[in-house]
């Protein structure tokens, strides 16, 4: 009872003043939204890092199975998808190209001026869609992700 005495007998605000116990907690709390956004935020970022990564794994065997079998549309899409770590509905592109070794475009049915034939490439191009887990607004989204390799024939 003695104890309470001068607590009682202090100004209120006085008292208030002097009790420091909550105050990590309210900084906590209001630290903690603003930290749970960074934290998505680099979430986020390494998932569209992995995701890129992972096309670019699956654009490079497809490629590759492409040099082997380049008319075969069906066999490069499983290549491209089978590298693991792709969503299944990805869009996989393969084109073959020529150009002269003076780095101008050329039918591929054509000789270049120097009078070389064209050289033949190949490219594989895998796009993805990317959905974030929080979508924070100000910060750009990252809608589509590609993957693509090039790889020369001849």
């Amino acid at each position: 009872m003695t104890r309470l005495i001068p607590l009682l007998t202090r100004p209120f605000h006085s008292t208030l003043a002097g009790a420091r116990g909550g105050n990590i907690s309210v900084e906590f709390a209001l630290a903690l939204p603003f930290l749970l956004l960074i934290l998505g935020a680099v979430i986020d970022f390494g998932r569209a890092a992995y995701d890129r990564m992972a096309l670019e794994t699956a654009a490079r065997s497809a490629v590759q199975y492409a040099r082997v079998n380049p008319t075969d549309s069906a066999g490069i899409r499983r290549a491209a998808l089978s590298a693991g770590g792709v969503d299944p509905a990805a869009q996989v592109n393969a084109r073959q190209f020529c150009e002269c070794p003076d780095g101008g475009a050329s039918p591929c049915t054509s000789v270049c001026p120097a009078g070389e034939a064209p050289q033949v490439f190949l490219e594989v191009t895998v796009n993805s869609t990317f959905t974030p887990l929080l979508p924070v607004p100000g910060l750009p989204v990252l809608g589509s992700l590609t993957g693509s390799a090039t790889l020369r024939v001849q």
